[in-house]
């Protein structure tokens, strides 16, 4: 048994399907930027900071492009929802969802050259705390082969999701590896300056990128500075990018949610009347984004197959008079400060205690917002959500701890908590003919290597 490779904990004996590789079409989400030379080096401008210690799974804009240039999953999701290989050439699904297998790519290297073997993909997922009570096992058939068992259904989409990306921890480097066709040399855990990904060695034609990492700096003045590429929310550096006729701006898939959530309202339920009057006084064009009204169902309004802890606590009554949010998000902000200026149009038998109050809307650091969230003594908070999430049971399992009195309350579960207002999209920034890109599902960008050179 132990040729066989290794059992970290059970797999079920359910009948699994043969293997069908999955075959490389044509991919319709390419990005088509006009005539021109792909470039060897690309500059890439983002005013956001980018950390070692958060690979591969990103807590900025920044990080999110990056990490998705230079870290794989085993498979990916196109801007269609198809889903691609990535790491895994293969793959196999049995007992509806709840066991995967999977067959790695042949070849596969981390930077450092070594075979990308399922023994250490294991141990990576260890690391990270990938592995966790929703498995019900996960073994290791052979070098290529992985099977994965949990106590939730997944869809293949879940696997495409940053929490599965494959990287191993060496002494040597701050970053840890990764089997894409781009790495990081420096030992330097990053934050701000420049952040070098080159091609490895064993590839061909992928570009050097350049990434500029600059916090709080204009996007107008990076573009002047000589970036190539640039994913931005900002509508002025948009207007100011269409301006020049070298660029091009490509609108990405809707990917954020802005909802509110108020205690109150999670303790005396919400109404019909509430949700429409909130959507028609906050709609798109009440944000400097490019917005538009939300338009449910979403990810945590369909969680029937997830195993969902208890609320900790009935939400406390309301302390304060705030609508809180993140200070260093504008939509947040403008969606607060909007909700404070309609607060005493809202009928008071719609949500008791939210009517007619003496709302203030109040920006806090991302660590105080997230206390102020988690203790839910204030009137209202405003937050982002993913649109789509790839692993839905553990996104709702996060924000539950994030607010550990939101839900469910009686029958009502987290769907009936949340109240989706606007959603937001970014725009890619890109000089015309430099790159070969394409989008991915969930708004992400990814930077293609040029195809060789046919042989004569």
């Amino acid at each position: 048994m132990l040729a066989l490779g290794l059992l970290v904990t059970g797999c079920t004996s359910a009948r699994v399907p043969p293997e069908v590789a999955q075959p490389e079409a044509a991919d319709p989400c390419l990005v088509l930027t006009g005539a021109g030379s792909p470039r060897d080096t690309l500059r890439v401008a983002l005013a956001d900071y980018v950390s070692a210690r958060h690979a591969p799974v990103a807590h900025t804009e920044a990080e999110r492009f990056l990490f998705r240039q230079i870290y794989e999953t085993l498979v990916r999701v196109d801007c269609e929802g198809t889903i691609r290989p990535a790491l895994a050439r293969a793959w196999r699904s049995a007992d509806g969802g709840r066991r995967w297998i999977f067959t790695l790519r042949d070849g596969a290297r981390f930077w450092d050259g070594t075979p990308v073997t399922a023994r250490e993909i294991v141990a990576g997922w260890r690391d990270h705390g990938v592995i966790d009570a929703t498995w019900d096992g996960v073994a290791v058939r052979d070098a290529r082969t992985i099977d994965l068992a949990f106590t939730e259904p997944h869809d293949a989409a879940a696997f495409a999701s940053p929490t599965f990306a494959i990287v191993k921890r060496i002494a040597e480097s701050a970053w840890p590896l990764g089997t894409g066709v781009l790495w990081i040399r420096d030992t330097g855990s990053g934050v701000t300056g420049i952040v070098r990904a080159s091609p490895v060695p064993w590839t061909t034609g992928a570009p050097l990128l350049e990434l500029h990492a600059a916090p709080g700096a204009d996007g107008r003045d990076l573009l002047d500075q000589g970036a190539d590429l640039m994913v931005t929310r900002e509508p002025a550096v948009r207007s100011y990018a269409t301006a020049n006729p070298e660029f091009l701006a490509v609108p990405l898939p809707w990917e954020r949610v802005y909802v509110l959530v108020s205690p109150s309202r999670v303790r005396a339920g919400v109404t019909g009347q509430f949700a429409r009057v909130i959507r028609q006084e906050m709609a798109g064009e009440a944000v400097r984004a490019d917005a538009r009204a939300a338009a449910p169902p979403y990810w945590w309004e369909q969680l029937g197959r997830c195993q969902l802890p208890a609320a900790e606590r009935v939400p406390p009554a309301s302390r304060s008079e705030r609508v809180v949010y993140e200070r260093d998000d504008p939509v947040a902000r403008d969606l607060a400060e909007r909700l404070v200026a309609v607060a005493g149009t809202v009928d008071a038998g719609v949500v008791p205690g939210f009517a007619q109050s003496e709302a203030v809307a109040v920006g806090l650091t991302t660590a105080s917002f997230a206390t102020a969230l988690r203790a839910g003594g204030d009137l209202a908070y405003v937050l982002s959500l993913p649109t789509t999430a790839f692993l839905p049971c553990r996104q709702a399992r996060d924000v539950r701890r994030r607010m550990p009195w939101i839900a469910p309350l009686g029958d009502w579960g987290l769907g009936r908590s949340l109240l989706p207002v606007v959603e937001t999209r970014a725009y890619l920034l890109v000089r015309r003919g430099v790159a070969n890109l394409t989008v991915d599902g969930d708004g992400g960008v990814r930077v293609m290597a040029q195809p060789a050179p046919a042989s004569r």
